[in-house]
């Protein structure tokens, strides 16, 4: 199903952002997917989960377990969980009882590192409702493998398709050198460098959490940092946190709070 979307993408792939109006409107709403092509509401993506702060979008992440939603850390830090509630399935909501920020999580000049939290749900979600856990990558998986693959990142875009529309957008990752070129402080071993081949889709602000996968839908990386917007210049590397680097403390971190 992955290559049927895939050369629908390439064929229909459309201009998701009003550059007539971007400098304004996105400074507004906060930038979200630049490119790619509308999808059906996340019914085809069960792992996926939107968060909200009341009644509007804060973040994104993926289902670990019933109760546990993995995201990045950079949208949670200093934020309480009052009126934080998550979404699964498209319509399954549940209140976030607690944030676990990873312990090593640090800004550099504002480049997010150990970017990763994992956020506890109040009511579990019923997974034979279309939700599920995400398939996530080994810990000893040879990222170095990877390289020069296709991944599809998922979320919502703010474009002139209407805010909140579904979107996916075509990335290939990139030797760690590419986005090292942009910040000496890139750290290959816990980042992952995505860019778009056609220089017309990108992740933007406000995808921090949305989810990379490969074909077979494991989830390898998270939305971590972006350097351009929808108006700006989706030529420039986006990075995203390694997910198979962080297994272990994901493990743990969910078994110690159940």
């Amino acid at each position: 199903m992955r290559s049927l979307w895939f050369s629908a993408a390439v064929l229909l792939s459309v201009w998701v952002c009003d550059v007539s109006t971007a400098p304004a409107s996105m400074e507004k709403e906060e930038d979200r997917f630049l490119g790619g092509y509308s999808i059906m509401e996340f019914l085809f993506y069960p792992f996926y989960v939107e968060v909200f702060y009341g009644p509007n979008h804060h973040c994104h992440g993926v289902l670990y377990d019933e109760s546990t939603v993995i995201t990045v850390a950079h949208c949670y830090d200093n934020v309480f969980t009052r009126n934080l509630t998550a979404r699964c399935g498209g319509y399954q909501r549940s209140a976030i009882e607690k944030i676990i920020l990873h312990p090593n999580y640090t800004e550099v000049r504002f480049l997010p590192f150990n970017d990763v939290a994992l956020l506890k749900l109040a009511e579990p979600f019923d997974m034979s409702h279309f939700c599920q856990m995400a398939i996530l990558p080994d810990d000893d998986i040879d990222d170095d493998d990877l390289l020069q693959d296709y991944v599809f990142a998922i979320g919502r875009n703010a474009g002139w398709l209407g805010y909140g529309q579904p979107v996916e957008v075509a990335l290939m990752i990139q030797p760690d050198g590419v986005c090292s070129s942009y910040s000496l402080d890139y750290n290959a071993d816990t980042q992952m460098c995505l860019l778009s081949p056609s220089n017309y889709e990108a992740v933007c602000f406000g995808d921090g959490g949305s989810p990379a996968m490969l074909a077979d839908d494991t989830i390898v990386a998270l939305v971590s940092w972006v350097f351009n917007r929808c108006w700006f210049d989706s030529s420039v590397p986006s990075y995203f946190t390694r997910l198979s680097s962080y297994m272990d403390w994901i493990e743990e971190a969910a078994e110690v709070e159940d």
